[in-house]
């Protein structure tokens, strides 16, 4: 009976022991699918912010794109205003050019009236000789 007792005590020892393994093993599993977890949801935040990162790089490519354009806009706005400049100095030469015409017609006129007179008065001379051929 004593034997059957040990054999007994053996077999629920080595049960017990079996159970511990078991539940080592089950620890071990549970340790490894938590780390797999931690390892996964670094995964996942490396992701987020590599995803933050191509964001940010998107945005100043697109910061850097406008401030192109503003330079682009800035840069038609000066050739306009250089256009502007350079009809306006046309057109202060046209307007000299129209003076200088102006003044030489005057001038003309002046030459004109000028030789009117010269020639009035050589019509009066030549009456008064013909007056005092005449007397």
């Amino acid at each position: 009976m004593a034997d059957k007792e040990n054999e007994a005590r053996e077999m629920a020892d080595k049960e017990n022991e079996a159970r511990e393994m078991a539940d080592k093993e089950n620890e071990a599993r549970e340790m490894a699918d938590k780390e797999n977890e931690a390892r996964e949801m670094a995964d996942k935040e490396n992701e987020a912010r590599e995803m933050a990162d191509k964001e940010n790089e998107a945005r100043e490519m697109a910061d850097k794109e406008n401030e192109a354009r503003e330079m682009a806009d800035k840069e038609n706005e000066a050739r306009e205003m250089a256009d502007k400049e350079n009809e306006a100095r046309e057109m202060a030469d046209k307007e000299n050019e129209a003076r200088e015409m102006a003044d030489k017609e005057n001038e003309a006129r002046e030459m004109a009236d000028k030789e009117n007179e010269a020639r009035e008065m050589a019509d009066k001379e030549n009456e008064a000789r013909e007056m005092a051929e005449i007397d």
